[in-house]
């Protein structure tokens, strides 16, 4: 299963599914942007790039944070070649994301004209590979000159070469489904003209629509079943810590039989014990168990509501497992009895 299309398939899409799509755009990572040779201000390095199509950005409904971004007129043969930085690519070389616009940088040697800056909070649509910089589609061709293996106008016009990622945006009232049921059977009809064996035409690429609000998966994918073991682990970890402090407060709670006699004696409800205990064991849980989820916050901001949330849960489960029953059977004694043995 895969999401790639040749630039002809991505050309038939824009013509054809406007009643359907308000927007089509395109985007790939070829070996000219993938690790590029950047100079900014006389300061070369690499960096990570992005081609993509003129309605990118508009289809993702990007605003800038300066400047412009790259629109359609951008992406065509023979255009100014322009630049969209991430805004900490930006901040990072020139300071305030403002004073990026209208600056030179140099791309693979290839003189590129910064036309805006993407929002501080806009990654890409991966989050495997965040970009420093957006190059219109078309710049591959500028960006491998002189190389036998980049980009050639004909890759353009290979309908079998697969290489460009595409997304679009659904028009108000055009369902998933509909738009599935409309298109699959206009892209079968299409690559069916492109099979050049009988092995090609038993085995066509079929067209599926995902729902791609919440970003690609790629990440879950590749490190989703790692973190399942990790997190088992940790849950058995936590669960052994959480067994020892239990046995702790058993020994402790017998040491305390006599006071906590008296404590009932004098009409303390067993309800009442049982908050004393549950409180005494939560203090050393609450800083050992605060250090345990800020390992896991990776950049959360400190009042983030579902951090919070996490640590709160954290706490009252393990305060739970490592309080609750010692606190129990302490306030089920006999308080005549368990003085009378003192």
């Amino acid at each position: 299963m895969s999401d790639i299309f040749p630039y002809p398939a991505f050309e038939i899409f824009q013509k054809t599914a406007l009643k359907i799509f308000s927007d089509v755009f395109a985007y790939c990572h070829t070996r000219e942007v993938r690790n590029a040779n950047v100079n900014v201000n006389g300061q070369a390095e690499s960096a990570k790039g992005e081609l993509v199509s003129g309605d990118y950005f508009h289809g993702l409904e990007v605003p800038p944070a300066a400047g412009k971004l790259i629109l359609p007129d951008d992406d065509r043969v023979g255009a100014v070649p322009v630049v969209v930085a991430s805004h900490a690519f930006a901040e990072k070389h020139v300071g305030p994301a403002a004073n990026a616009v209208g600056q030179s940088i140099l791309i693979n040697n290839v003189a590129f004209t910064v036309a805006g800056v993407t929002p501080a909070e806009f990654f890409g649509v991966d989050p495997e590979l965040v970009p420093d910089f957006y190059v219109p589609l078309h710049t591959d061709l500028l960006l491998g000159a002189g190389d036998p293996f980049a980009f050639s106008p004909a890759d353009y016009l290979d309908q079998n070469y697969y290489w460009l990622q595409m997304r679009a945006r659904l028009r108000p009232g055009v369902s998933m489904a509909q738009a599935e049921a409309q298109l699959a059977p206009q892209f079968r009809q299409w690559v069916a003209t492109t099979a050049q064996n009988a092995e090609q035409r038993a085995n066509l690429p079929v067209l599926y629509l995902k729902e791609g609000a919440g970003g690609l998966d790629t990440l879950r994918r590749q490190f989703s079943k790692p973190l399942y073991v990790l997190m088992t682990l940790v849950g058995l970890i936590l669960a052994i810590a959480c067994s020892n402090v239990a046995n702790l407060q058993l020994v402790r709670a017998a040491s305390r039989r006599r006071e906590i006699a008296l404590r009932l004696i004098e009409g303390a409800s067993r309800m009442r014990v049982i908050r004393q205990l549950l409180t005494a064991v939560s203090v050393p849980i609450a800083l050992g168990t605060s250090s345990f989820v800020a390992s896991f916050l990776f950049g959360m901001k400190p009042n983030d509501p579902l951090a919070l949330g996490l640590a709160v849960t954290i706490l009252l489960l393990a305060a739970l497992l490592a309080g609750g029953i010692p606190a129990r059977r302490a306030s089920q004694i006999d308080p005549m009895t368990a003085l009378r043995h003192e």
